[in-house]
């Protein structure tokens, strides 16, 4: 008859152990549903900042295009090159101590300008 005390002891301490982990299920169930709800605010939240930034875009669309209309098709006059961008170009000449080594593979790369004053305006 040893063996019953021996049972009764693990079947209390299984079901001691039991309500202790279904009381934290109910806390983590509890905390999760918190983090649901806060996650659905910040996306909601999200969402209207990207509508925000959507129409002020579309806002600023609408000023570049109304500055083009302005100017009447003339090419957009843009600031003189950099003394970087020139050396690069190697259009300045080289300074004392240094030396200017031009070889074809080493071209420079066209200039925003450049590349803006040839690509058509948008209708």
């Amino acid at each position: 008859m040893h063996e019953i005390p021996y049972a009764l002891s693990v079947h209390h301490f299984v079901s001691s152990v039991g309500s202790d982990a279904g009381f934290a299920a109910v806390i983590g169930l509890a905390l999760l549903t918190l983090l649901f709800f806060a996650h659905a605010r910040e996306t909601a939240a999200l969402r209207d900042r990207a509508d925000e930034a959507e129409g002020a875009l579309h806002d600023l669309q609408e000023y570049v295009d109304q500055l083009a209309r302005s100017e009447g098709g003339r090419p957009a006059r843009h600031p003189a090159a950099s003394p970087a961008s020139r050396i690069a170009a190697g259009s300045e000449p080289a300074r004392s101590g240094q030396t200017s080594v031009s070889s074809p593979a080493r071209t420079a790369a066209p200039t925003a300008g450049a590349v803006t004053a040839a690509a058509p305006a948008a209708a």
